[in-house]
């Protein structure tokens, strides 16, 4: 391998994006260019930060960038006081993505998961909370499935959400209704890379963590609403 001066604008190997100015490289003996960790310009990560409980982000030492994931909690499922129509579910949270300039600590706020309704119209569900880095950026909760028969939850706007520059935000899916043909259980509405609840739940893993901001499961006369997911945050850090 060899090493030789930078110039200006050269392209560089996947994961240390940017433009590097005067930074000492390395080319293999195929021509794959690597750009060294202290050139100028590049935004090598540095690592990747997971939180599903609300906390304080601390930026790792040297990093100055970083790409925000956040996903609202999911909107608690609704019920009936009907054996045969099942109560509407719970709306998914919105997911919000976006790269910032960021080197100082943050709050972080997770949104907590809708509770579902109580069974025979008991009480009401509840909506998703929603998650935020301090205010860089917000996704917003799945909204509450109404008892009664009445409306599936909204699935969070993202048209309510706080985005960064360049980034984008994704509405949670509406929460299911199925009235009549004997449904007992209606699904509750899905978020970005988790689908709507249901009996048996479906299943979802990101790092472990299972079905973030997805919403709750309606219920009946018999059987609770389903909660909805908690929200979560993923931070990967750049230098």
């Amino acid at each position: 391998m060899t090493t030789q001066n930078a110039v200006n604008n050269l392209p560089t190997q996947a994961g240390v994006s940017g433009t590097y100015t005067n930074a000492n490289i390395t080319v293999n003996s195929k021509g794959i260019i690597t750009a060294a960790a202290s050139g100028s310009g590049g935004h090598g990560l540095t690592g990747v930060q997971y939180f599903t409980a609300s906390g304080t982000y601390t930026p790792t030492a040297g990093t100055n960038h970083i790409r925000v994931r956040l996903w609202g909690g999911g909107g608690g499922g609704g019920t009936t006081n009907s054996g045969s129509i099942g109560g509407p579910g719970g709306g998914g949270g919105a997911y919000v993505e976006g790269y910032l300039a960021n080197s100082v600590s943050q709050t972080v706020t997770i949104g907590a998961g809708g509770s579902g309704g109580v069974k025979n119209n008991g009480t009401s569900a509840t909506a998703g909370g929603d998650t935020s880095l301090g205010s860089l950026a917000v996704a917003k909760g799945g909204g509450l499935g109404q008892s009664s028969g009445g409306n599936p939850g909204a699935g969070g706007a993202a048209g309510s959400c706080t985005v960064p520059a360049g980034g984008i935000a994704i509405s949670g899916e509406t929460g299911g209704y199925i009235n009549g043909l004997g449904a007992l259980f209606s699904a509750g509405g899905g978020s970005f890379g988790s689908v709507g609840s249901s009996f048996p739940r479906n299943v979802v893993t990101v790092n472990g963590i299972t079905n973030s901001g997805q919403g709750g499961q309606g219920g009946n006369n018999a059987q609770d609403g389903g909660a909805g997911a908690a929200g979560l945050m993923i931070i990967e850090e750049y230098t």
